[in-house]
């Protein structure tokens, strides 16, 4: 009778140190899926902003863009005016010389003007340690 009694001791440690290893497997378990969740939540945050900044570069690109295609339109009006002018002065026509002289001056507002606008634009958009580097 000893022997059952004691192999059922033994039986009964048996099983609780099984079920503290299995308890501890558990909470080590719990602790991994808890902090899963908190990277995962990260995970979201870190893609959002990723988005987000290539949102803003595309914008970026696009702004970029349309000022390339603006000082070529105004290189080219430039070309234009320039032959017009010399055109005129070939010719010797005061008031063909006069129309390209006044449409150089009026081209010659509209890039101060644009110039201005685009000057202010830029470092509206740029964060302030930049602008200082490019400023000097």
């Amino acid at each position: 009778m000893c022997e059952d009694k004691c192999l059922c001791l033994h039986i009964l440690r048996f099983e609780k140190r099984t079920i503290e290893y299995l308890d501890r497997i558990l909470r080590t378990l719990d602790e991994v899926l808890r902090k899963e969740k908190t990277m995962n939540k990260e995970i979201e945050a870190l893609n959002a902003s990723v988005e987000s900044l290539v949102a803003n570069v595309a914008a970026e690109g696009t702004v970029i863009a349309s000022a390339v295609v603006a000082i070529k339109g105004l290189t080219d009006q430039q070309a234009i005016l320039s032959q017009q002018l010399a055109d005129a002065i070939a010719a010797n026509d005061p008031v063909a010389i006069q129309a390209a002289a006044d449409a150089i001056a009026a081209q010659n507002s509209a890039v101060v003007s644009a110039t201005a606008a685009l000057a202010a634009a830029i470092p509206a958009g740029t964060p302030a340690e930049t602008a200082a580097v490019s400023a000097v």
